[in-house]
């Protein structure tokens, strides 16, 4: 067989042409391998050069208009050039160039076509050339001539090679029934030269794509020019190049392909990022990713956590496969495939072109499921592999590229940081309801140890107050008062860890009702002044006359923190003065800012210990503990309210001089002034003498005196009374009196005398008296009286006094209770005000007892057995028996805030809370049995 007629190759590929790929200012971003060889460059010396150096000097300008028109018009452009090789071998070619768009940027694809063997072609036919026939025949493309009937006359080697025919089988016959589509092979049936003369403005000289066959059948994308050529003896044939275009197809969607993969990264990222339900997701990412793929099948598999076992979690298949994953849960790796997880942590990814690449064991798994390849990427979560995504395909092997693995990577990544935010959300979930279950707990475990302490607290200091209203012999009286002031400091101590734990627990709410500043810092010291019996020390209030009358805040709160201030520099003090100060620091018209002061002349704090003294149980000293007493836990607490009322403790201390706490408030103002503080009120004609010899209560009465208006002349030794008594000095109306302070005119003004003692107002039989420190209401109170008296009163007093805690009140009292102490602590407190008391012992017989008898009042305990004091208060307002209305007033050592809020919304109407004071509970119990009645 000779040479010309080997069998042929089909699928070998020889071509004259190269694609060079630029941007838009012509400089090279890459060439394929075909522009290498022909061009004799090497890649790196072509890379970033310009596109103009491989055509001759003459056609550089053509080239770089040729860019510039296809950037402009977006349509192809076709230039014939000269080309240069590397070694300046010129050669005749034909540029295609246009452009293809990815993402931002354009990229310029331009194909260089070596057309010298064109030009040998035609010069062939004209002029029967047979060096350029021979020529033609060994070109790398191919070149085909049919006459004017249609028939191929010319059928050059590389066309052999190309479309699978020998020369010989095909020369003389018509061209369409060989190679051409079924347009041209109808144009043959009515002659396909007149076709081919007639549509020369759609055909000639133009470059078609057209599919080819080949002699196997197959088809494949090719370009075809066709060009008229006129012989020696003026016939006309037709000359076409034909070139097999696959390669710019395949480059072409190669670049679709990449830019669908850059999509769908983009999509898969922004699904795991936006959307919350991951299981959702996935399937839609596995489905999607498989049809982009073209795989059999898309699956995930997880670590059961805590186990050696892997699941299918979600799985796609493609139409015609079958689904596995039911079939592939609690998989045992270590005894299926042990090779598995060593090799996918070795080499980070698992992608054979064929099974039979993987390890024996894994081939064992996939054989029998008929899988061909697979596709497999771990799953990593802090640092873990925790399962994997993984690509079956069980039709052929194939080579996985670059952009599928790197699409299944972004799945994969994307898919276990989705987990980890999800594990993380669940962990945060868990420590959160934990945190909330703790301080539930917490919270519960406070309420219960405080009813369980504050009610035998409750029994203790009902007994002890009961037995100081008896008559007991000195001996007596010091150890019941003893006990009573030990317990009440246990109470404070109580009252101290359960504010504690309500304020770490963010329990405490304020409340902002109209508060008197004057009242509350008066009301400390009066609470405080009894601590001072062993001790050379005076309590002082410096109270600003220009605070507001009444501002917006919780009174509670206030006096607490000044109580536990003033407390400890009273405990830390052993002579001098403890001054509370109250002062206006600016205000508006609406709001006062507002600063409190405790300054004492005590032991001091060292400057290095002034910040450790808020933490909770700690002390400035550990030997101040077992000297002086004490939690640690009162400036904590002071600390902690202040700032919940918007303010910031500070301090100032000097070792051996004594401390300065403060803190400013600001406070929305209720009313800024009094009516009894305006100029030219009902006491501005009355003269008062104040005789005492501390400086400091005589100078605190005064302010109080002068506030009102009163005329006030402030005196201190019997010298001073004697010439203020002079027959030219003015007549006093009221003359304040410090008690114990004998003067020789005392009994001449007896009627005019109020004395002033610190000491219990019962040792003084004078009717005309107040305790120090003095309550601004009795002191109204006393000086109305001698307005009244001496007929100098300028107009009605606008504000009444008290009710007279004498005046006779009655009525039947049920009192519901399971404690027998403090059932017989309430029989002997209200045994004076004669009622009628009946005692039941829980809530079910409080009811029964309703039913037989009539009250006004009911004492109801919250905790009992049987039926509660909440269980009971409900039926009670629910019902529709005539004592549905009745009065009932809480009895409970529940003292949460939201328990009390509770308590008031099921319909009780008072909460009073234990331990509770034996005047508390009688003042109280008169009050709504007025109502009542």
């Amino acid at each position: 067989m000779s040479e010309l007629h080997k069998p042929i190759n089909p699928n070998q590929q020889l071509t004259d042409k190269a694609i060079v790929l630029t941007d838009k200012y012509g400089k090279i971003l890459q060439v394929d391998d075909e522009g290498i060889l022909l061009f004799g460059y090497g890649r790196n010396e072509l890379i970033k050069k310009q596109i103009t150096m491989l055509v001759s000097s003459t056609h550089r300008q053509e080239l770089t208009q040729a860019l510039v028109q296809v950037s402009v018009k977006k349509q192809t452009q076709v230039i014939d050039t000269i080309a240069l090789t590397k070694t300046y071998k010129e050669f005749f070619a034909e540029i295609s160039v246009s452009t293809m768009d990815i993402e931002n940027s354009t990229i310029y694809i331009c194909t260089f076509q070596n057309t010298s063997l064109n030009k040998m072609l035609a010069s062939a036919h004209q002029h029967d050339d047979s060096m350029s026939r021979a020529m033609i025949d060994a070109s790398l493309d191919c070149i085909v001539s049919i006459d004017s009937d249609g028939n191929l006359i010319e059928f050059n080697r590389a066309a052999e090679r190309t479309f699978g025919y020998f020369r010989e089988d095909v020369i003389g016959k018509p061209m369409a029934d060989f190679i051409m589509p079924d347009s041209f092979r109808d144009a043959h049936n009515n002659g396909l030269a007149r076709y081919l003369s007639t549509h020369q403005a759609k055909v000639l000289n133009q470059r078609l794509e057209l599919v080819a066959r080949r002699a196997d059948g197959s088809e494949f994308p090719m370009e075809i020019t066709i060009s008229p050529i006129t012989t020696s003896d003026n016939s006309l044939i037709f000359t076409a190049y034909l070139r097999d275009i696959t390669k710019e197809h395949k480059l072409r969607s190669r670049w679709e392909r990449l830019l669908r993969f850059e999509e769908i990264n983009r999509e898969i990222i922004r699904l795991f990022l936006q959307l919350d339900n991951i299981d959702v997701v996935v399937n839609e990412v596995l489905a999607m990713t498989g049809h982009l793929l073209d795989v059999s099948r898309a699956y995930v598999f997880r670590f059961r956590e805590s186990e050696r076992v892997l699941d299918n979690t979600h799985e796609w298949c493609a139409m015609d496969v079958e689904p596995q994953i039911d079939n592939l849960k609690g998989l045992p790796f270590d005894e299926l495939f042990p090779s598995f997880f060593p090799l996918i942590a070795e080499q980070e990814i698992i992608a054979p072109f064929h099974i039979s690449e993987l390890p024996d064991d894994l081939q064992a798994v996939l054989d029998p499921q008929d899988i061909k390849t697979v596709l497999w990427i771990p799953m990593y979560m802090n640092k873990r592999i925790e399962g994997f995504i993984g690509y079956d395909e069980i039709r052929d092997s194939r080579e996985w590229l670059p952009e599928e693995i790197t699409m299944a990577r972004v799945i994969t990544e994307s898919y276990a940081r989705a987990l980890e935010r999800e594990q993380t959300a669940r962990m945060l979930v868990r420590a959160r309801d934990n945190a909330l279950h703790t301080a539930e707990l917490r919270s519960q475990f406070v309420a219960n140890m405080s009813h369980e302490i504050r009610t035998p607290m409750t029994g203790i200091l009902g007994m002890l107050e009961l037995l100081l209203e008896t008559e007991l012999d000195e001996i007596q009286r010091d150890f019941a008062s003893d006990a009573f002031s030990s317990s009440q400091r246990l109470l404070k101590i109580i009252n101290d860890i359960l504010d504690f734990s309500k304020l770490d627990a963010g329990h405490i709410v304020l409340e902002a009702n109209p508060i008197d500043l004057r009242a509350i810092v008066t009301e400390v010291k009066q609470t405080l002044t009894p601590q001072l019996k062993q001790k050379q020390v005076e309590i002082h209030l410096d109270i600003d006359p220009q605070i507001p009358y009444r501002v917006h805040g919780d009174a509670t709160r206030l006096r607490q923190v000044l109580m536990n201030l003033a407390g400890n520099a009273i405990k830390f003090t052993q002579e001098g003065h403890v001054t509370i100060g109250v002062k206006l620091r600016r205000a508006t018209e609406h709001t006062s800012r507002i600063h409190f002061s405790v300054e004492d002349t005590g032991i001091g704090i060292a400057e290095s210990k002034l910040q450790q003294i808020f933490d909770s149980f700690v002390q400035a000293d550990g030997t101040t503990t077992r000297k002086y007493g004490g939690t640690g836990l009162g400036l904590s607490i002071s600390k902690q309210l202040v700032e919940l009322m918007g303010g910031t403790v500070s301090v100032e201390s000097e070792l051996g001089v004594g401390s300065n706490f403060g803190f400013s408030l600001s406070l929305p103002i209720v009313q800024a002034y009094s009516n009894q503080d305006k100029e030219g009120t009902t006491f501005s004609k009355l003269n008062v003498a104040v005789i005492d010899d501390n400086r400091t209560a005589r100078y605190v009465l005064a302010q109080h005196l002068e506030n009102w208006g009163v005329n006030v002349t402030g005196l201190d030794s019997e010298g001073q009374w004697k010439t203020s008594d002079s027959q030219d000095s003015p007549t006093f109306d009221v003359i304040f009196l410090r008690y114990g302070k004998s003067i020789s005119v005392e009994s001449e003004h007896k009627d005019r005398i109020v004395y002033v003692c610190d000491e219990d107002l019962a040792k003084v039989t004078n009717e005309r008296c107040i305790r120090h420190p003095i309550d601004a209401s009795i002191l109204y109170n006393i000086l109305m009286g001698f307005a009244e008296e001496q007929n100098i009163l300028e107009a009605e007093a606008l504000d009444p006094l008290e009710d007279n805690d004498d005046m006779p009140v009655s009525g039947r009292i049920l009192v519901a209770d399971d404690y027998e102490d403090n059932r017989e602590i309430i029989r002997t407190a209200l045994s004076a005000m004669s009622l009628t008391i009946d005692f039941v012992e829980n809530g079910q017989e409080a009811l029964n007892q309703l039913k037989r008898e009539n009250y006004d009042l009911i004492l109801m305990d919250i905790q009992m057995p049987v039926m509660d004091g909440v269980e009971a208060t409900q039926y009670i307002r629910e019902s529709d028996a005539p004592y549905r209305d009745i009065p009932i007033l809480a009895l409970t050592a529940s003292v949460m805030r939201h328990q009390q809020e509770e308590y008031l919304n099921i319909g009780i109407n008072k909460v009073i809370s234990k331990p509770f004071s034996i005047q508390k509970l009688r003042k109280v119990v008169r009050e709504w049995l007025k109502q009542t009645t």
